[in-house]
């Protein structure tokens, strides 16, 4: 496991949006969230997996309390999501699917 820091940040409508990790694992079942940006009224993520499996994107605004956001499954290498941007900043984190 190597240490990362933040890989994008963002300033949209008094908010900042971030995006980063601060553990990467050399195992592919851990996703990764990484090229945040923002077009508009919508945020972008480019997501990385292992292909054909099942991940949870949640969101927070404290680090503390997790909401879901989205569930979608890896099938490609690089899986781009996109979300409406929100009234507040926001947190995001991966999470693998338990089958």
């Amino acid at each position: 496991m190597k240490t990362l820091s933040l890989t994008s940040a963002a300033y949209f409508r008094d908010s900042f949006y971030v995006a980063g990790f601060i553990l990467k694992s050399t195992s592919s079942l851990i996703p990764t969230i990484e090229d945040f940006g923002r077009k508009g009224n919508e945020v972008s993520f480019q997501m990385f997996g292992r292909i054909g499996r099942d991940y949870e994107l949640q969101s927070s605004t404290d680090l503390k309390t997790w909401q879901h956001e989205s569930d979608y499954n890896q099938g490609q290498r690089i899986q781009p999501l996109t979300l409406p941007t929100g009234p507040s900043q926001k947190f995001y984190r991966v999470k693998l699917k338990e089958p």
